[in-house]
């Protein structure tokens, strides 16, 4: 049962793992796809622009903006995997609010499982291997 358990966890997408409806998970997919191309930085209005075309079908997926913004960007930057932060933008030469990409803090031994603690590694090592490799 606890060899299953582990196996089952290891083959899941990180996004499979955190979004159970499968509009949300083509849409995050996306998403983190889009963010791997633009380096895990992204600017609000690079930001909108995505949800935009998002909605209108343009990307593999189709999401409204206003679930975009409260399903899957709300869970990655409630789950710390996202942030908001400020950044200087040398065009405008102004200090903008950007979305990056935050890398977690990942212990070399993994936690006692199943528990909470050991589901979070994964998930921040999963998370990890999507940017890390790319």
């Amino acid at each position: 049962m606890q060899v299953e358990y582990e196996q089952a966890i290891r083959e899941e997408d990180v996004v499979k793992m955190l979004f159970r409806h499968s509009d949300s998970a083509k849409a995050a997919r996306t998403f983190i796809d889009w963010l791997k191309s633009k380096k895990g930085v992204c600017s609000h209005s690079e930001m909108s622009d995505f949800s935009h075309r998002l909605a209108s079908g343009e990307l593999r997926s189709r999401l409204s903006r206003t679930n975009f913004y409260r399903t899957v960007l709300h869970n990655f930057i409630n789950s710390g995997l996202i942030a908001e932060q400020p950044s200087y933008d040398h065009k405008s030469r102004k200090i903008v609010k950007v979305y990056r990409i935050v890398l977690q803090p990942v212990t070399k031994h993994k936690p006692m499982s199943p528990s909470f603690i050991h589901l979070a590694h994964l998930v921040g090592k999963k998370w990890n291997a999507e940017f890390i490799e790319s």
